[in-house]
């Protein structure tokens, strides 16, 4: 089982929230999910770096198409959308402070164009998509959950 991680902008905060969760899970289920990243572009080199060493250590590859973004539907954020996001940041500090986090970032490269997280198995193809809402968490349990039952699948077959 395969894990496309298909980042809105490497250098922000809540990206790099998602690509540590998405790291944990990766120790947690070992063998049973392999991992990559994928990045619209390759503008914030230092964004990157401190997200591949620091958050998400799996290979990154630029999408210069976009097909993955494509896959999740190419949603973009609206005005609306950055609004609440906005006011959901001293919610998001709380939440990353109850869980001991010290996560940074910054606001370089385009942001609007919404990423997610695709699970991909050989057998299946694309077997779950999650699209990225702003200021929610990922559903690290769930995927979790995929992985195992449909892991334990290809194992039955």
């Amino acid at each position: 089982m395969h894990a496309v991680y298909v980042v809105r902008r490497p250098g922000w905060s809540l990206c790099r929230e998602e690509g540590r969760d998405l790291s944990r899970l990766h120790n947690k289920l070992g063998r049973k999910l392999s991992m990559i990243g994928v990045l619209k572009e390759d503008t914030d080199t230092d964004g990157v770096k401190t997200f591949q060493n620091k958050y998400f250590p799996f290979p990154l590859y630029v999408d210069k198409e976009r097909q993955f973004y494509k896959e999740l539907g190419n949603r973009k954020l609206h005005s609306w959308n950055i609004f609440n996001m906005l006011t959901s940041y001293p919610r998001l500090q709380k939440r990353w402070a109850s869980k001991g986090d010290d996560i940074t970032g910054n606001y370089r490269g385009e942001g609007l164009l919404q990423g997610g997280v695709l699970l991909v198995s050989k057998e299946h193809g694309v077997v779950f998509k999650h699209t990225e809402k702003t200021g929610s968490e990922l559903p690290v349990g769930s995927i979790e959950s995929i992985v195992n039952d449909l892991v334990e699948d290809e194992i039955m077959e």
